[in-house]
């Protein structure tokens, strides 16, 4: 699911892969795009679930911090992690909430850029 931001697009998705590896390397493939934004990406396997977040170098401009973005959506799921303001990675036990991870509220209540603006949902897509 993508959501258009004010001033940044997100990108929250499951996806099928078998590592944390290739999450990372899918989640920065999606930040090369003009319009990337915020990337969030999970996935779950084995009992566990894995999540990135990755953020361009305009959203954290504008006061996006992939390190909060994340912790909270690991909460979610039932684990932990944490990073830099544009980049970071987490996992947790509970892969049936990895869906809760990856909501719009999860990554809103946690973005800069989603509390200084009136933000506003469409469905325009990111080309990932």
């Amino acid at each position: 699911m993508s959501r258009k931001l004010e001033n940044s697009t997100s990108l929250l998705e499951k996806v099928n892969v078998d590592s944390m590896e290739e999450l990372r390397n899918i989640a920065d493939l999606a930040c090369e795009k003009p319009s990337a934004g915020i990337v969030v990406l999970g996935m779950a396997a084995n009992d566990k679930v894995n999540l990135v977040v990755k953020a361009d170098q305009d959203a954290v401009a504008y006061g996006a911090h992939a390190g909060n973005i994340i912790k909270a959506a690991a909460k979610a799921a039932g684990g932990g992690g944490g990073g830099r303001p544009d980049m970071a990675q987490a996992g947790g036990k509970m892969p049936q909430n990895l869906s809760a991870g990856l909501s719009d509220d999860a990554v809103l209540a946690h973005t800069s850029a989603g509390r200084k603006n009136n933000t506003t949902h469409d469905d325009r897509a990111v080309t990932c």
